[in-house]
């Protein structure tokens, strides 16, 4: 894929605009040449990013931590 590089002066709300446009049209032609490349359709190409974006974390354990003496403070406040 051919990349042409453009120079998008930035001065106003309007340069910008069409900047964000011009990114997302390279992103778009990247993602059709991705899915080209890898024969996957639109929809499993929507489904690994959906996937990629809620597992990137991986699992760790969790801390665990004992809430009592906050319960003992609230109920030592309600006894007087």
């Amino acid at each position: 894929m051919e990349r042409a590089e453009a120079e998008v002066p930035v001065t106003d709300l309007a340069s910008l605009e069409t900047l964000a446009e011009l990114q997302s049209e390279l992103e778009e032609e990247c993602k059709a040449d991705v899915r080209g490349r890898f024969g996957i359709s639109y929809d499993e190409q929507i489904k690994i990013a959906v996937e990629g974006g809620s597992d990137s974390w991986s699992p760790a354990a969790r801390l665990r931590i004992s809430i009592s003496p906050v319960i003992d403070a609230g109920l030592a406040l309600c006894d007087e």
